[in-house]
């Protein structure tokens, strides 16, 4: 199965370090990504002399010289980034600053274009909430925990011209939560892990005091059949970090990172970031 990874540089600094946002409803997470700075004084992140956020000077999001909003977003790859409580053996809500989030799923496609230019109007995001399904391992031996869950659009997102034919419509939403799903997280595996550890050495921080004792593998499952098993294509595209929940699931203004990767499962209760590191194409989906 082929893989992608992001040509940019992860802006591997932030380490363990989380952004969890009370009060809304799936959090806006910081961004981990380097990007290009601005080269002008407009109001815009693009390098032109206007104040919209394409490259030419018209009024539109494109790259063409009219006004109008006629761009198609041509999907390349896509990353899964999963916020999750864990608790009793399955994926349920978490509260942060005294406020109820429930499990979501960030969802980023990719046109080609952003992997030579970085640049984010080749990118758009779709949240969705996570609902637990039941128990399912993928058949990934060793996993701590894995569940089938579904998808349930929860209307933020900036996707659109989407080719309707391939997608079902103009945005990922019909194609995404027709789609079966599975997660799950163990210990940090073979595609993972070597290259994530390469690349925290290469930015210059410390492995084995900082990074390994606290980082996992996560694993998804996917599949448009109602009948084909998740375990027929499953991949290890990230990695997870645990952090500490009280008793009601409540996650700390500044959370502690869990000590969990050497052990043998998740802790009985705790908060989940998985964090996509590979990217599978969007033709799989």
């Amino acid at each position: 199965m082929r893989r992608l990874t992001l040509s940019v540089t992860l802006l591997l600094s932030v380490g363990l370090a989380l952004a969890c946002g009370g009060g809304e409803d799936p959090v806006d997470e910081d961004t981990w990504l380097v990007q290009e700075a601005d080269a002008d004084t407009d109001a815009d992140s693009d390098s032109d002399s206007d104040s919209d956020s394409d490259a030419d000077s018209d009024a539109d999001s494109d790259s063409d010289s009219d006004a109008d909003a006629d761009v198609t977003f041509v999907p390349y790859a896509v990353g899964f980034s999963w916020s999750l409580g864990f608790e009793d053996d399955g994926y349920v809500g978490w509260s942060s600053d005294g406020s109820y989030n429930d499990p979501f799923v960030e969802v980023t496609f990719y046109e080609e274009a952003y992997f030579n230019s970085g640049d984010d109007r080749y990118a758009c995001t779709w949240y969705a909430y996570v609902q637990d399904l039941g128990e399912d391992d993928m058949g990934v031996s060793g996993l701590w925990y894995g569940a089938e869950v579904a998808l349930i659009d929860a209307g933020v997102n900036n996707c659109e011209g989407f080719d309707a034919k391939v997608w079902g419509a103009t945005t990922p939403t019909k194609r995404m939560t027709d789609m079966r799903f599975g997660v799950g997280f163990g210990p940090l595996g073979p595609e993972v892990g070597p290259s994530l550890e390469q690349a925290v050495y290469d930015a210059g921080y410390d492995w084995e005091r900082d990074w390994e004792p606290y980082v996992f593998s996560y694993y998804m499952g996917f599949t448009r059949s109602s009948s084909t098993s998740l375990s027929a294509n499953v991949q290890e595209l990230g990695y997870g970090i645990a952090f500490e929940v009280d008793t009601s699931m409540g996650l700390a203004a500044e959370p502690e990172s869990l000590d969990i990767a050497g052990d043998l499962r998740l802790p009985k209760r705790a908060f989940l970031n998985g964090r996509g590191w590979l990217f599978p194409y969007a033709e799989e989906f």
